[in-house]
This record gives C-alpha cells, structure tokens and sequence, in this order.
C-alpha cells in the first residue's frame, strides 16, 4: 500500500484517479456465454383433459411460442399420456413454463377454471379452481 501511495504522488491529477480506482476495485472475473445446462421441466394435464384441453395443443402452443436467444435451439416438446414434457439443452426459467401455459389457458378461455400450480421443483400441474380450494382446506 505505501508503494501504491508514493506512486500516486508522482502522477498528475487524471492519472491518479485511474490509479486509485483501480487499486480500490476488486478484480472482476469475464463473463462466459450462456451455459448448456439441460433442464427438464414437466406439466401435468390430467384435470383439463376431462375438459377438452389437449396436451397435444398445449404441445404446438409451446412450440410456436417458445422465445430463443441467439444461437439457441428451441427445446423438445414431447407428451407421454397426460403429462407434457419440455426438454431443452439450455437453461431457461420454470417460470416461462407456467408463463406459456397461462397464455395457453386464456387463448383456450380456460383462465377462470384452471390454475397453474407447482407440484415439485421441476413440474407445475393444472388444477381446476375448486379441487384446489378442496386441498387448501
């Protein structure tokens, strides 16, 4: 620090307020592109299939709505019974699955009978309103 502080005295004014700056400053690390890490993501559609809400639309939905970043791949959509899964070899949030889902809801005019709950850390599930009142209870 006392060579920081003899060096700074021997500087003119701009040079000495880039060299207190950037001995104060902590050393910032690179920031790397967006990371590969695959994500898996499922939504169960047992309860609105009673009601005429096809995973196989909520399917084509996802795929014609999915937003990409640059150099992204759209991610695998694929439905085993009831459940839809959503595959990607990038990390995107849960959040935009329930986020697609609810827009999928209120195209359908399904918004004022179904929820989009989440089940566990990597599903969500649609629920009617009252069986999720029932639960609550």
């Amino acid at each position: 620090m006392q060579f920081a502080n003899t060096l700074l005295l021997e500087c003119n004014r701009a040079e000495r307020l880039f060299l207190q700056s950037r001995i104060n400053m902590p050393r910032v690390s690179k920031t790397t592109k967006a990371v590969m890490k695959p994500t898996r993501f499922v939504m169960d559609m047992s309860s609105a299939m009673d009601l005429d809400l096809k995973p196989e639309d909520f399917v084509e939905y996802v795929i014609e709505h999915f937003k990409t970043k640059a150099g992204m791949t759209a991610p695998k959509v694929t439905v085993e019974r009831s459940t839809v899964v959503i595959d990607s070899e990038y990390s995107f949030a849960k959040k935009y699955v329930k986020y697609l889902a609810k827009r999928y809801l209120h195209s359908n005019d399904a918004s004022e009978m179904f929820r989009v709950l989440s089940t566990d850390k990597a599903s969500y599930e649609m629920r009617l309103y009252a069986e999720a009142e029932e639960e609550a209870e």
